[in-house]
């Protein structure tokens, strides 16, 4: 190992040394300088001069780097320490007008601008997240005058102002936070004794044009002196062996709504011109620069099976590599299939990449391109387009859901005329788990938890994540919708914590990851487990739910192991393990473990019906305090009575999931009896169903092709079949709550029939509005035979349950579980 010291003294001289010494000095301060010349480094760094020509010209060049370099960091710290002293009263007063303007915001943070703002960079997509959780985020640019200031909105609270000057001098003795992606701006360090000091490490510092020793320095010392520190690929992070609390790999990543569009959507004056219409169009947008491989470009061109496109600016990293790249772009213009769209705007580049076949990322393999995390290999995704990349290491990560081949293969594939495919499911994991929301959660905590403004204006809130779990919403390839009463409540309660203002999702179990819309509620299907294991699906949730403000369990069992979601409430929708199994001699209290323990780990539970609170008062009185009873509910604005005609012909309902559990078996026996016997009445089965089930029924439909009908309709269509029906049949046999079903049923003028199953005996009082039987086919039977020959008792019960049905009214329910996530939350 050699010292700096030497290093400097041999390649410099004496003389050199010193100007090196003073002008690091003036720069970054004595004491650093000095630990900095003394530092010890890895011999096998440093180059002699007794090296070939070729070491010298690179030498030569990096010395001018580095001159440059320090120059203008210099003359930058020289002129802000000068103008400190005697700002443009009339700029400092544009940025305290932002200022008045953004007053509730969070905090500030300051960007010292150093890329061209053109082409959308990691930054300010960065920036524009922090923006939205409460941030004043300020890109700076230097003035090119100080008449007036240049202030550009980009977004909410976001700016691109040419204020550098008037932001440093303000904010010098305030508590900004200064985010930094260039090493060159290691001297603000000095500005700010009290501000929050974010150094993102971009790439490998090797690939900047004015690439020196000196700015290497700066580099280290940022990622020492930073609170805090970001690394956008996992080479650059493992490379600066960075797992520290201080240090967070944040890959780059996508706004997802910036490119959500249909290919048929595209406007006709952004039509791709295809040479080969035949083939396949394989687009790359970006900057063109030393990175790419174009000569692997050219081995596809050559191919003349495809047309290629090209978005984005010609540009390098290094100015010594102009010429040489100039001429290799020139080269590939003579081919006709090759098409250079020069730049784009980030607005329209969707209109592009949506008509692309195949989108490629044709890096050179080098350690410079093994760092970059490319921002649009996720802009590709949210397209869902399939990739085509060389082996970078970065890009190896995604090799699952990408194709990437070394050279001879990359031309060998695009040789083969390959049809655009891709794994869906992966695309959109990759998308939901890299949007720029999602990646900025660890950042924004970090700020949050130190922020300490000096602002007297009201903070904003944070908007609360309510994450609400159950086992299904669609099936578990995020194909079928579910359609029953369990749905429809979750469902509902995510449209109020919508309106509520909270961020929140439906999450369900899952084959393979899926992130579905339904009437702007998002799903979001992940893989927990590939059972009905409600314990290991429940420790899934704990991890994923880690960051929720609000976890709400439905059902109550999905809370057992929710240990990191402390504020937790679950929901019982019944007691469910009371099926005809059940007996003397097979009971074991261990059955129950799963449920006691949710119990104990939520807040609170909501129970839909007083049976399950009265069963669990039997075994703990103490843990039944816990329970709140919030019974179902019917929307009366949704599900209208109508004036029907009970003396005619009658069409009896059964408006529910066709299964045992629901009674389906009693109906069908009930029915093959009542059917023949009154051959002008009509049975509509309205519900879904399954494997069994399904023969089951229309074996049953087959007997009785004009009497029986089954069709399903839609949550918000199923008033239409309750317009139509006289009686609704609620024959559950067992695992009922208060049905949502029977109280829908009730509201729209229909004679109820329900077992005493469940919560039914909380809506139905037997002979006042609805006939209470035994879940028996027999008494079904009997039921529904003395409502046909009593019409008036049948007209009594259906009015009845109109005046009874109004204390489940939906806005009653809305009120209660507002209150309920009002007071969750505000415990927090």
């Amino acid at each position: 190992m050699l010292y700096k010291f030497k290093y400097h003294l041999r390649e410099r001289g004496l003389l050199g040394t010193l100007e090196r010494f003073v002008n690091c000095w003036q720069v970054n301060g004595f004491s650093y300088t000095v630990r900095q010349m003394f530092k010890r480094v890895d011999g096998n760094f440093l180059i002699s001069h007794q090296s070939q020509k070729g070491t010298l010209r690179a030498k030569t060049v990096q010395r001018k780097s580095e001159n440059a370099y320090l120059a203008d960091t210099r003359s930058q710290d020289s002129y802000y320490t000068k103008y400190k002293k005697e700002p443009v009263e009339v700029r400092m007063l544009d940025l305290q007008n932002i200022l008045k303007k953004e007053k509730s915001c969070k905090g500030i943070v300051l960007y010292p601008l150093s890329y061209d703002l053109s082409i959308k960079q990691r930054p300010e997509h960065l920036l524009k997240a922090l923006a939205e959780e409460g941030y004043l985020c300020l890109m700076m640019q230097i003035a090119e005058s100080h008449e007036r200031s240049k202030v550009k909105k980009l977004s909410t609270r976001l700016y691109v102002v040419d204020l550098f000057e008037e932001c440093l001098t303000y904010f010098q003795d305030k508590k900004p936070i200064i985010y930094i992606s260039y090493p060159f701006y290691k001297y603000l360090t000095k500005y700010f004794e009290d501000a929050y000091f974010i150094y993102d490490v971009l790439d490998n510092l090797k690939i900047f044009s004015n690439y020196c020793q000196a700015m290497e320095e700066d580099n280290d010392f940022l990622l020492s002196y930073s609170d805090l520190t970001l690394y956008s690929s996992q080479t650059l992070y493992e490379h600066r062996n960075a797992p520290d609390r201080n240090a967070l790999l944040i890959e780059n990543g996508v706004w997802v709504q910036d490119f959500e569009m249909s290919q048929d959507d595209v406007p006709r004056e952004y039509y791709l011109k295809r040479h080969r219409p035949a083939g396949n169009a394989i687009g790359y947008h970006g900057a063109i620069s030393e990175l790419l491989d174009l000569d692997l470009i050219e081995e596809v061109l050559k191919l003349d099976n495809d047309d290629i496109y090209m978005i984005g600016p010609i540009a390098t990293f290094s100015p010594s590599k102009a010429a040489e790249l100039k001429s290799k772009v020139n080269r590939l213009t003579k081919y006709r299939n090759f098409h250079l769209m020069g730049f784009m705007s980030y607005g329209h580049l969707k209109y592009y990449i949506h008509q692309f076949d195949f989108c490629i990322i044709p890096f050179i393999v080098n350690e410079a391109t093994d760092a970059v995390s490319p921002l649009k290999l996720f802009e590709y995704f949210a397209c869902k387009k399939p990739v085509v990349a060389t082996p970078t290491k970065t890009l190896l990560k995604y090799k699952d859901a990408i194709n990437i081949f070394a050279k001879v293969d990359f031309v060998r594939f695009f040789a083969s005329s390959p049809t655009p495919t891709i794994e869906e499911s992966k695309y959109e994991r990759l998308s939901f788990n890299n949007r720029w929301e999602t990646l900025v959660a660890p950042i924004v905590s970090r700020l949050n938890r130190r922020m300490d403004t000096l602002q007297s204006a009201p903070v904003p809130v944070k908007k609360r994540m309510v994450d609400i779990i159950n086992v299904n919403f669609f099936d578990w390839d995020g194909e079928v919708l579910f359609k029953g009463g369990a749905e429809r409540y979750v469902y509902d309660l995510a449209k109020i914590c919508a309106a509520k203002g909270l961020h929140v999702r439906i999450l369900q179990n899952a084959t393979s990851f899926f992130l579905r819309n339904y009437n702007n509620i998002p799903i979001v299907g992940l893989t927990l487990n590939r059972s009905f294991d409600l314990d290991k699906i429940s420790e899934k949730y704990n991890t994923y739910c880690r960051q929720s403000d609000l976890v709400i369990a439905s059902p109550l069992d999905l809370a057992c192991n929710l240990h990191y979601s402390c504020n937790s409430i679950g929901i019982n929708h019944g007691i469910y393990w009371d099926d005809r199994t059940t007996r003397l001699t097979s009971y074991d209290i261990h059955h129950y473990n799963r449920i006691f323990r949710a119990l104990k780990t939520c807040s609170k539970s909501i129970c839909v019906d007083t049976n399950f609170i009265n069963w669990l008062r039997t075994y703990d009185y103490e843990l039944a305090l816990k329970c709140e009873y919030v019974p179902n509910y019917v929307c009366e604005k949704q599900f209208t009575a109508v004036e029907k005609d009970f003396d005619g012909n009658l069409t009896i309902i059964y408006p529910r999931r066709l299964y045992e559990a629901r009674g389906l078996y009693v109906a069908i026996e009930a029915f093959t009896y009542l059917l023949p016997k009154y051959p002008d009445f009509h049975l509509h089965f309205v519900g879904q169903a399954d494997g069994d089930d399904v023969v089951a029924t229309r074996n049953f439909i087959n007997k009785f092709k004009s009497q029986v009908f089954w069709y399903e309709l839609d949550m918000e269509k199923m008033v239409e079949a309750y317009h139509q029906s006289h009686i609704a049949i609620i024959p559950t046999a067992f695992a009922e709550g208060t049905s949502l079903s029977c109280l829908e049923a009730m509201a729209t003028n229909n004679g109820i029939v329900a077992t005493n199953i469940g919560g039914l005996p909380n809506l139905i009082i037997n002979k006042f509005n609805g006939m209470l039987i035994n879940p028996d086919a027999n008494d079904l039977i009997n039921a529904v035979e003395r409502l046909i020959n009593d019409r008036k008792l049948l007209k009594t019960l259906a009015s009845n349950a109109l005046l009874t049905v109004n204390s489940f009214r939906k806005d009653q329910w809305d009120q209660k579980w507002n209150s309920i996530i009002e007071e969750s939350l505000c415990s927090l």
